[in-house]
């Protein structure tokens, strides 16, 4: 969410997974402590109510998420979590620990620049828009892997380049 946030296209995540994005409290906790980040989360779960709140609440969850800990943040380590409860996609940009867990799990990971991928299939933006976008994120201090959207292009059409999710 920050690095799509810092490149100016957390529209993104609404334009293309409106309803279907949970978060845990404890990433909500992790992002509100980026102030223009916090409020756009609140638009999204309170107000406008696209994305919702998910709660590890059951003794087994609560043991995975503490087995998962050992390789990631605990807002990650949630997600994976609820991923797993929920039959869904963990979103994360941290491509070690994270993306062991999930491979071990059979979790589906989408990171950041599988959501511009996303984006671009489904005609939301182009490649002028997305190298704006990457852009916007490393002139904001962003630590991305890729240097222009054609990266991306080649990566998930050609499967040629750092190894992308």
């Amino acid at each position: 969410m920050s690095n799509l946030f810092s490149g100016q296209a957390f529209c993104l995540l609404r334009e293309l997974y409106k309803n279907d994005i949970v978060i845990s409290g404890e990433i909500y906790l992790e992002a509100v402590k980026y102030a223009p980040l916090k409020s756009e989360l609140c638009k999204a779960l309170e107000k406008e109510k696209w994305m919702k709140l998910g709660v590890i609440d059951e003794i087994a969850d609560l043991k995975l998420f503490a087995q998962f800990q050992k390789r990631a943040d605990p807002g990650e380590a949630s997600i994976m979590v609820l991923a797993l409860k929920m039959g869904g996609t963990v979103g994360s940009d941290d491509m070690t620990g994270v993306v062991r867990i999930c491979k071990r799990y059979n979790i589906p990971i989408l990171g950041t620049m599988g959501i511009l991928y996303d984006a671009y299939t489904k005609q939301i933006i182009s490649c002028k828009s997305g190298d704006k976008i990457i852009r916007n994120m490393k002139n904001n201090g962003r630590n991305i892997p890729v240097n222009e959207f054609y990266d991306i292009l080649n990566w998930f059409e050609n499967g040629k380049g750092r190894e992308l999710y």
